[in-house]
Parts: structure tokens; sequence; C-alpha cells
């Protein structure tokens, strides 16, 4: 196995990648002082010795005395598996706590933040897949904006496939060549679309479905949020039906 896939390994059982490394380090040097190992590691040397400390603390790593010069050596690596069977027995003990929280907030409310457009895309899919049969999708939005933000592959296929349902979308665009062509020759079968005056330059995308709230920023940093409150939902759809009526 070659040392990138050793490190991230032992990324995943919870060492940060410091520790990881000088852990590494110790076992391929037979342990060295702190000079040596953070050297071998590509680490600075004095953010080396609190990682050391650290290791030293979680019983991974020892320290010896090496004729007149003190030397940190690494642990029996199945010690590794104490330190799994440790944290899995401290995850166990917190689980019910994380649980609680949990039903409080199915009572009440869901805040979710996705950052990154690769995590706002899985929340569009994750709107798809929670809408039921006969249900709204609606759409206040800038295609205008959206559309080049967010990736060719995956306009497509969140499009056809939302366009498959058996729902009703209806779409509130800014005006533009994309939301003219959107309503005209590339409306999907259970879309309607009604278009903002020319003034209206939205630089968010709210999509209401009845359970759910969901607004994408288009600008930097790409952030979405979702918001599950039925009082907040049923403000913005009353909003939109009123928004809908006025542009007949």
């Amino acid at each position: 196995m070659q040392h990138t896939q050793l490190q991230k390994s032992l990324e995943s059982i919870g060492l940060n990648e410091k520790q990881a490394a000088l852990y590494l380090a110790a076992l391929q040097l037979g342990g060295g002082s702190v000079q040596q190992l953070a050297r071998h590691a590509s680490i600075k040397r004095t953010s080396a010795y609190h990682v050391l400390n650290s290791l030293e603390e979680q019983g991974l790593m020892s320290k010896e005395l090496r004729g007149i010069k003190e030397c940190y050596v690494a642990k029996d690596p199945e010690l590794l598996e104490e330190l799994l069977r440790r944290r899995r027995d401290e995850f166990l003990r917190t689980l019910p706590y994380l649980q609680s929280l949990q039903h409080f907030q199915q009572s009440d409310s869901i805040i979710r933040v996705f950052e990154g457009l690769e995590r706002v895309e899985e929340a569009y899919w994750e709107m798809l897949d929670s809408i039921r049969s006969g249900e709204d999708y609606l759409v206040l939005g800038n295609l205008e904006r959206w559309t080049p933000l967010i990736s060719d592959a995956f306009a497509q296929t969140f499009v056809r496939r939302r366009g498959r349902l058996p729902i009703r979308v209806r779409m509130l665009l800014c005006t533009g060549p994309v939301a003219i062509e959107r309503k005209g020759k590339k409306r999907q079968p259970n879309e309607e679309t009604r278009l903002l005056p020319p003034s209206a330059t939205l630089t968010t995308n709210l999509v209401i479905l009845p359970r759910r709230l969901f607004v994408h920023q288009y600008e930097s940093p790409y952030t979405a949020l979702v918001i599950e409150n039925d009082h907040i939902i049923r403000m913005h759809r009353e909003m939109f039906e009123i928004m809908w009526r006025g542009l007949q």
C-alpha cells in the first residue's frame, strides 16, 4: 500500500493529517527526535511538538532516551484498534443525545446548509426525491443566472427527470432569452411559466415544496438553504400565489 493510502487510512479512523504523518514517520524510522520526525513528515518542528504530545496522550506514541536525546517511538499499530473501540464507545454514549436532538427538530423546524456547487446539486436531487405525485413545485428564479452556474449535464438531466414526474411545476422567472425559450419551445409537459417584469433581477433561486423551502444563492460563496417549517413555507407559498395571479 502506498504511503498516501496509509495516511488516508489513519485519517479515516480519526487521526488528523499531521498526526497521521508523524505516526507513519515514527513507524518508518523506528522512532526519532522531534526534528527528525518533523523533517520526514514534512511538518514544521514547532507544530510537531504539539502533535507528538497529542499522539502520546492517545497512547500511540512513547518517549525514550537514546543517549542524551529524547526520542519519540510509535507504539504497536494494533493499538489503533483500541483507539477505534474507544471512539466507538464514546459515540454510542453520545448517540441517545443526538437522537433526542433529532426528535426535537422534527417537532419544530429544521434548517440545513449545503455549501459548494456539488452539495447544492445534491440538494436539488433531494427535492425531487421528496416530492409526491400531484404536488406543486413552485419556482421563483432567474434562469439567466442559474443556467451558466450549474453544469450542463446536471441541468439537462435534472429538468428532464423533473419533467417526467406527475407533479405541477409553476415558475416565475426573470425575463431573458433563456426564460423565454423555456416558456416556449423548451417547455416540459408538466410546466407552466410566467415572466417577471424586466426590472426584476434575482440573485437567488427559490423553490417552494409542500414540506420544504429551498433557497439557492447564485453568487459566490455558492450555498443553498433547506428550511422545513410549516409557517415559513405557507407564507412563501401565499406570496408566490399573489405574484402568480398578478402576472396573468
